[in-house]
């Protein structure tokens, strides 16, 4: 019997940029998942076919919940909620929020 394929599959360019941080934390929240790393040809196909929602990658495919998500960093923060590694006090969200959020302009300038 073949293995189930995994819930999550993200997809990307080959390349680390803004796929990085999505695959560090589905990594760190343990989920197996799907790698796609499109080349230019895929990926203009993909977007043809409205494959994503936001119109760019990388995108997170849900299969369990049958959702997919645009933008690096949502798709940061749902997989730390999915594997409960955010925070349910709104304080504590706050605080990891400006942390993501740190990185994030970090990361941008």
């Amino acid at each position: 019997m073949a293995a189930a394929a995994p819930r999550f599959e993200l997809i990307y360019f080959d390349g680390p940029g803004n796929g990085q941080m999505p695959r560090y934390m589905l990594a760190l929240a343990g989920f197996e998942f799907t790698d796609t790393r499109n080349d230019g040809a895929a990926h203009a196909a993909m977007k043809a076919e409205g494959k994503f929602p936001m119109g760019k990658v990388p995108v997170l495919i849900d299969s369990e919940k049958g959702v997919t998500i645009g933008d690096s960093w949502a798709i940061v923060r749902y997989v730390a909620q999915e594997a409960g590694l955010y925070p349910d006090d709104r304080v504590e969200a706050a605080l990891a929020e400006m942390i993501v959020s740190t990185c994030h302009d970090i990361k941008s300038s």
